[in-house]
């Protein structure tokens, strides 16, 4: 069943019926692409923007004008957040780059995205922050596709001597570092199998990976990550694109802990 993307602006309610016009982002889309036709059977993902919860509800088209579709629906369900949370810190790359990491981190049911500046990202960073709104569409477009029950959030923008994660005890933090001692393979499991041996009785844990730029993260970067609650690993023997370490690190991650 096909899924499309709602907000509590895009439609209105009345009596189990969903209405959606023109305003709808996706009204042509569904008019003159999908070509929904009457009797059809359509999901929708309904978002609450303020906290990001989402509902998905099943329904069937009743009725198909050039100027409006309505549906009956049919069932309701409200979609629980996991309560582990995996959330990615991105060191802000060329723009090509994180359009296509955040597009892939979605679909891997990322929870958080936060851009990160660092000393060697190459980006003019007052073209960053008028990015957000593209990346939202992507997050989007990339729920739409993948079947996501849940949305990705784009927090703040921070700088990396922000990721002081001292006082909190259930979280996770992995930083990719090129020059690590540690390799991943070989002593990711006994620290994180001791991260949830000590953090057994809380259920809600938050893994956070941190990635550099096309640069890399330096020295001073890493040695005041280590200090502030982060473990670097290498991932393997090569030097990994940025794009294709994240994928590997989450990839990695939701294996080792079983989601």
């Amino acid at each position: 069943m096909s899924q499309f993307i709602l907000t509590e602006s895009d439609y209105s309610f009345q009596n189990n019926e969903i209405f959606l016009d023109k305003n709808y982002p996706d009204f042509h889309h569904l008019l003159n692409v999908f070509r929904i036709k009457e009797n059809e059977n359509i999901k929708f993902l309904l978002i609450y923007k303020k906290d990001f919860l989402t509902k998905t509800l099943f329904t069937k088209c009743k009725e198909v004008k050039k100027n409006y579709l309505r549906f009956i629906v049919e069932k309701i369900v409200d979609n629980f957040k996991p309560k582990t949370e995996i959330n990615l810190y991105q060191c802000v790359p060329s723009f090509d780059k994180l359009d296509k990491i955040v597009e892939k981190s979605v679909e891997l049911n990322i929870n958080n995205i936060c851009l990160v500046l660092s000393k060697n990202i190459s980006v003019n960073k007052n073209l960053i922050l008028p990015k957000i709104k593209r990346l939202e569409k992507i997050i989007i477009a990339s729920t739409k596709q993948s079947d996501s029950k849940f949305i990705t959030k784009i927090k703040n923008i921070v700088n990396i001597t922000d990721l002081n994660f001292l006082d909190y005890k259930n979280n996770f933090n992995i930083v990719a570092y090129e020059n690590s001692m540690t390799s991943l393979t070989k002593n990711f499991r006994l620290k994180l199998n001791d991260f949830l041996e000590k953090n057994k009785n809380d259920e809600n844990l938050k893994f956070n990976l941190l990635i550099g730029p096309e640069g890399g993260l330096n020295i001073d970067e890493i040695n005041f990550l280590k200090k502030n609650n982060w473990y670097d690993f290498k991932l393997n023997g090569n030097i990994l694109r940025v794009e294709t370490a994240v994928l590997a690190m989450i990839s990695i991650l939701k294996y080792e802990i079983g989601i």
